[in-house]
């Protein structure tokens, strides 16, 4: 046995249509926490809806290294 050090395999990333259909899977919910703050708040709403999106994706990232889809 030698002492060398094991070389791990890099990961293989996902296929283009796959992160594809994450992308427009997380976009929906996105677009929700967009949008109903600009419904209830017309002036402001947009930012508050980035501002919330931002920090849960933020949470999210943080946390578990990716998004719940």
């Amino acid at each position: 046995m030698t002492d060398a050090p094991e070389i791990e395999a890099a990961p293989v990333p996902a296929p283009v249509r796959a992160r594809a259909l994450a992308g427009f899977i997380d976009l929906v919910p996105s677009a929700l926490v967009v949008l109903i703050p600009y419904w209830l708040y017309p002036e402001h709403g947009v930012l508050i809806g980035l501002l919330l999106l931002i920090a849960g994706f933020s949470a999210l990232e943080a946390n578990g290294g990716q998004t719940p889809v």
